[in-house]
């Protein structure tokens, strides 16, 4: 495959971003869409071929890892762009934990930045290969490009290794209603946020209730107790609103939502 250009326009995906959804046709669905495996951690391999060493070596390191490639801890799906790995039979599914996705017309590897955004079947070919690992809400943890000397694969094995179970992903056991998106604030601002809690106090949040026919702000720590600290500093509040992967959750979930 050609060599990528240093400026070529690539899609961006890193740590902490939500991963796109796609549907796209794998070895036993014609149309698998992406969204319904969440649930587990989920490592995408751009392998670009199967029919070459490395690629081998990537297919064959997921495969003698079955305790994790279970479809219970994680799965794996290995994205090819080479027609001739379904047609020479390079490729095979296995169940539990092994799944690949024929990528011909290239609209997985645009997305994620495998190859450029214009990119199209049949132009010589700029592809990056890399591992990406995804959480069990489907949001980046890591990305892993394929180095020359495939030190990239125990790279992975050491970041699977270092893995919760699915349930504890955020760093505590989690129940509905609540969702916890880990690594969406940078640490550091994290740490000022928290800082300036501290500082302020916060004031008891209360509830609304109806009260003589008119809904009242009511607070009573028997039925709810918790205290909020209010941003009033209009630059600090663009920043706590720039994620908008995290502004579109949070209108669209009903939950308690906690950022890590």
């Amino acid at each position: 495959m050609a060599t990528v250009p240093a400026n070529s326009d690539f899609a961006v995906v890193l740590p902490g971003d939500p991963a796109p959804w796609f549907k796209q046709r794998s070895l036993a669905n014609p149309r698998y869409s992406f969204d319904v495996a969440a649930g587990r951690y989920i490592v995408l391999g751009f392998l670009g071929t199967a029919g070459d060493d490395h690629a081998r070596a990537a297919i064959a390191a997921v495969a003698n890892h079955p305790t994790f490639f279970d479809d219970m801890m994680g799965c794996f799906f290995g994205v090819t762009i080479d027609p001739k790995d379904e047609q020479e039979n390079r490729i095979a599914e296995r169940y539990p934990g092994m799944r690949y996705l024929l990528d011909f017309d290239l609209s997985i590897s645009r997305l994620y930045g495998a190859v450029t955004k214009d990119q199209q079947p049949g132009d010589q070919l700029a592809y990056r290969r890399f591992w990406m690992v995804l959480d069990p809400e489907l949001r980046v943890v890591a990305h892993i490009p394929f180095q020359p000397d495939q030190s990239d694969i125990a790279q992975l094995l050491a970041a699977l290794a270092q893995l919760p179970r699915p349930g504890e992903h955020c760093g505590i056991a989690l129940g509905p209603p609540i969702l916890c998106i880990p690594g969406v604030i940078e640490p550091e601002f994290c740490e000022r946020l928290i800082d300036l809690y501290r500082h302020n106090g916060g004031q008891p949040s209360g509830f609304m209730r109806e009260i003589d026919g008119i809904t009242r702000l009511v607070t009573d720590p028997a039925h709810k107790r918790r205290r909020d600290f209010m941003i009033e500093d209009q630059a600090l509040q663009k920043k706590t609103s720039r994620p908008a992967s995290c502004a579109g959750w949070c209108r669209r979930l009903p939950a308690s939502i906690i950022f890590r």
